[in-house]
């Protein structure tokens, strides 16, 4: 009964959420379009938020989230991408979050609310984001006129990982 039911939601949110993916890798791969990309952004954005309408339960309702947040970045609305990712601050998907919040803050211009985020991401010992997070970081340090700090920083990244993609950067 309910079971099958939640199941069945569940799969008619994961359809609409392949829709919506195939609209946002679409402007990621194109990029040479800003008004094409910023219709598609806005379809993907409805269709990320009829999928969390659908089911906003668990990892697909995270995932809605976090790409409803994604959408509203890409569009710059900045002050509406905030909520979304705040909502995912909890669960698998905290870094991506983290992340997302650092990266609206930055586009505002408050990097110390966007080092913050970054912050949290990069004290995490085998955390997937923690590189680009440190690098994100020492750029906000920077932008602080920190310069010691972003040092510092960099020279963490590049000690934990002296081949990484991101050294070039550093």
């Amino acid at each position: 009964g309910g079971y099958a039911y939640l199941r069945w939601q569940q799969g008619k949110a994961q359809v609409i959420q392949q829709q919506a993916f195939q609209l946002y890798q679409e402007t990621s791969n194109k990029a040479a379009n800003p008004e094409g990309d910023k219709a598609n952004l806005k379809k993907a954005l409805e269709k990320f938020q009829e999928a969390l309408a659908v089911h906003s339960w668990g990892n697909v309702g995270q995932v809605s989230r976090i790409y409803i947040g994604h959408c509203l970045y890409g569009l710059k609305e900045y002050d509406q991408a905030i909520p979304a990712y705040s909502l995912c601050l909890e669960g698998p998907f905290r870094s991506l979050a983290l992340n997302g919040l650092g990266y609206c803050y930055e586009a505002k211009g408050d990097y110390a609310k966007a080092a913050e985020n970054y912050q949290k991401v990069a004290e995490g010992d085998g955390d997937p984001y923690r590189e680009e997070s440190m690098l994100d970081l020492g750029r906000c340090y920077e932008a602080l006129k920190q310069k010691e700090k972003a040092l510092e920083v960099y020279q963490k990244a590049l000690a934990k990982n002296p081949k990484s993609r991101l050294a070039d950067f550093i």
